[in-house]
């Protein structure tokens, strides 16, 4: 596979919007002049992120936001009117997410977003991110009048960067709106966790560069929820105590050796009950039996 165009989602993917939502929740609090009004920040800011977040409309969010802390007639509609103003201007990147774009361009690679939301506010953020001059198309729901999962958003987009779904990768936080339409389409997926922190930052060029030559699927887990990536964490912890703690290594070639030999011993001579008592090897060629029949 030869990639000839990255495709990407917005929000929780390239756009922090927690971070923007703490930031513009802050100013507002400050500018309304909310804690004469007995609205603390903490509180507030709790809120008003948590009510962002949910795919509800912006009416909706201010209405509950002015409930709850018993904002004043007339307030809520110039807070309303005042997110939509100036939130794109605020919005702010996941780390690393400039040097990622750059990346991509450098490779020849062509980028595109593809985004549910109203296209002059989301516009407004790739804007006040500094993405506008690193993006070759933008498909929003509000402008293109199809929200994803719906294929022909995705294909629109495709169209655009002039790339065959087979040659094109989408990188997105949402596993159904993103990855398994992604998968459905023949683009290949990749999953970025909206956790914000380093661990799942746009930050390794040398992994993106080496999983992009042997089109290796990055999934990133988030920090603390092992549960997400059972079977491998199972398996690193036994790879952990059986093989590489047991062990004081001199040198790669060390290494080498003495995991090829645990790896071999792993999959060949050890029988595993969920494979029916069957080595790996075993089932493998068993598997592979099936397919020819």
């Amino acid at each position: 596979m030869t990639l000839g165009a990255v495709l990407f989602d917005l929000d929780d993917t390239l756009h922090d919007k927690s971070a923007t939502l703490s930031r513009v929740g802050e100013i507002q609090h400050a500018e309304a002049g909310l804690a004469a009004l007995g609205v603390d920040l903490g509180g507030w800011l709790h809120d008003y992120i948590e009510l962002n977040n949910r795919r509800i409309e912006k009416t909706e969010v201010f209405s509950k936001l002015a409930s709850t802390f018993g904002l004043p007639a007339g307030l809520e509609a110039k807070l309303r009117e005042d997110f939509d103003a100036n939130l794109g201007k605020l919005a702010v990147p996941f780390a690393g997410t400039h040097e990622l774009l750059a990346w991509c361009k450098d490779r020849g690679l062509k980028v595109g977003i593809v985004t549910n939301g109203r296209d002059a506010f989301q516009r407004s953020k790739i804007t006040g991110m500094g993405l506008s001059g690193v993006i070759d198309a933008i498909l929003t729901s509000g402008g293109f009048g199809v929200k994803k999962p719906g294929h022909a958003i995705f294909f629109a987009c495709l169209e655009q960067l002039g790339v065959h779904p087979a040659d094109a990768a989408f990188v997105g936080d949402d596993l159904h709106t993103d990855m398994e339409h992604a998968i459905a389409l023949g683009m290949l997926p990749i999953g970025k966790s909206a956790t914000r922190s380093e661990r799942v930052a746009f930050s390794s060029r040398v992994m993106l560069s080496w999983a992009h030559a042997r089109s290796v699927q990055l999934f990133l887990i988030e920090p603390g929820k092992p549960n997400q990536n059972a079977y491998i964490e199972s398996f690193n912890g036994r790879f952990r105590d059986e093989c590489l703690n047991e062990h004081w290594f001199t040198n790669l070639q060390h290494v080498r050796v003495v995991v090829e030999a645990w790896r071999k011993e792993y999959n060949e001579e050890r029988p595993k009950r969920s494979l029916g008592g069957l080595t790996p090897v075993a089932y493998a060629k068993t598997l592979i039996q099936k397919q020819l029949n």
